[in-house]
């Protein structure tokens, strides 16, 4: 499923801010290049909280698993462009399945594990998904769960043995069979995957349920992962910790599609634990690790309360996205000695952040780069991708003078093209005629530092304060 017009990709290839790589294809030539290098590990407390025991795949392993899933997934019948829902948590068996379905060009909706039956209620007939993939997760069995939300044409299926035929076997014990492997090859030969073609629909159900998914092309997460590429400086053989759900943009756009363009390690994490983060990012030799900012306050406490930490070879944090803390930023940033990456980011693929390069003498996290006309001088890759305007949510004028508030809207290539739509539905278009998209957060242009912005919060939740 191809979303974006042939003038944009024209436009974007042009400019080379996208290529001409899928998921997929960059999965095979960093196998080629580093067959037996580590390069996945489960939590160490996988067991805690669902199936399954830990466990470490070199890049020549992961082949194999992702070969042998693809293929079993091919032969139930999944196809190009059907729509497969994941509730996993951060394990091997998700990066695993997510390279299968990129594979095969199939579109994942991830859910997240926290997610109740009760708001995925509406998922099954907005989407029409083919099939899901659960497990046990804590008390939760998601495969009983999900029969009682999804349609019963859903095929099911689940990387544990379950005992039960309806559901498909994943798991990495089973290796495909000889005819299924040389099915798939005909398969990848016959129907290639472009980089411009649909990878993810993230589930966005608002009031009206009008906007039921959110697709993302792999050209467009290569964009978005490249902007953290360049603010981490990841190198090639990085170690990665990823804290960050793999089923949010954070977790994906951060660091699947950066893991394997540095060649790294990828180290999991699902349960937040500050002992054993700390305890990863040490032992793993970890050099760049990605948090969420709840993650990142525990992070804080514990090196406010021992003098002598051990961040081992840790050079950057991550973390924002869905929230924005600027003072537990610079609080971390000052008290361990790394550099932290405060994040800004939509689920469209809306992304801000300030990298070395663009940082200024008296520059703190709450800050983000004023990428327009009216600034000039920026050094990072980002700056020449991304356009932004503040906007007057009222009078709907450009905001130039510091100090007031205004919606922030942004255009570049790591933004989604438009809503997956169900059948029969409408567009709904949020551009403006310059095709920049709103973000829906206000921001003001900082009055010590006017080449940046300083976010103030969500434009609906800032309304409800003022009634």
């Amino acid at each position: 499923m191809q979303t974006s017009s042939r003038e944009s990709i024209e436009y974007y290839v042009r400019n080379g801010y996208w290529g001409e790589e899928s998921l997929e294809s960059l999965f095979r030539r960093t196998v080629a290049i580093h067959p037996g290098r580590v390069a996945l590990a489960d939590p160490p407390d996988k067991e805690t909280f669902t199936e399954g025991k830990p466990c470490r795949l070199t890049y020549s392993d992961l082949f194999t698993a992702v070969r042998d899933v693809s293929a079993r997934l091919l032969s139930a019948g999944l196809k190009k462009d059907q729509v497969v829902v994941s509730q996993l948590p951060n394990t091997v068996e998700t990066v695993v399945l997510y390279l299968a379905l990129a594979r095969i060009g199939a579109l994942v909706c991830p859910v997240p594990v926290e997610k109740s039956c009760a708001s995925l209620t509406g998922l099954a007939l907005q989407l029409e998904p083919v099939m899901y993939v659960g497990c046990r997760y804590q008390h939760r069995d998601f495969l009983k769960q999900a029969r009682t939300w999804l349609p019963e044409s859903c095929q099911l299926a689940s990387f544990s043995e379950t005992g039960d035929d309806e559901v498909l076997n994943l798991s990495f014990e089973t290796h495909a069979g000889e005819e299924e492997i040389k099915h798939l090859g005909k398969i990848m030969d016959s129907v290639p995957v472009s980089p411009n073609e649909v990878f993810t629909l993230a589930w966005k159900r608002d009031e009206e349920g009008a906007r039921p998914a959110i697709p993302r092309t792999h050209n467009q997460w290569f964009a978005l992962a490249s902007f953290v590429y360049e603010g981490a400086g990841l190198r090639n053989g990085d170690t990665l910790f990823c804290g960050f759900s793999l089923a949010a943009a954070s977790g994906i756009g951060a660091f699947l599609y950066n893991w394997l363009m540095a060649g790294a390690r990828l180290v999991l994490d699902q349960t937040g634990d500050t002992e054993q983060v700390i305890s990863l990012i040490s032992q793993e030799r970890v050099t760049c690790a990605g948090v969420p900012p709840a993650v990142l306050a525990q992070i804080k406490s514990y090196l406010e309360a021992n003098d002598s930490h051990n961040l081992g070879c840790l050079r950057t944090l991550v973390s924002g996205f869905a929230s924005i803390d600027s003072q537990l930023a610079d609080d971390v940033a000052r008290l361990s000695g790394v550099n932290v990456l405060n994040c800004y980011g939509t689920s469209e693929g809306a992304s801000l952040l300030a990298v070395p390069a663009d940082r200024c003498e008296r520059w703190s996290g709450q800050l983000f780069p004023r990428f327009c006309e009216q600034v000039e001088g920026w050094g990072s890759r980002m700056s020449r991708m991304v356009s932004t305007r503040l906007v007057d949510p009222g009078k709907g004028e450009e905001i130039t003078a510091p100090e007031q508030p205004g919606e922030l809207y942004v255009k570049g290539p790591s933004l989604f093209d438009g809503y997956y739509q169900p059948p029969g539905t409408a567009e709904d278009d949020d551009d403006d005629d310059d095709g920049f998209q709103r973000t829906g957060d206000l921001f003001v242009i900082d009055e010590d530092n006017p080449r940046f912005y300083r976010f103030i919060g969500r434009m609906n939740l800032q309304t409800e304060s003022e009634a």
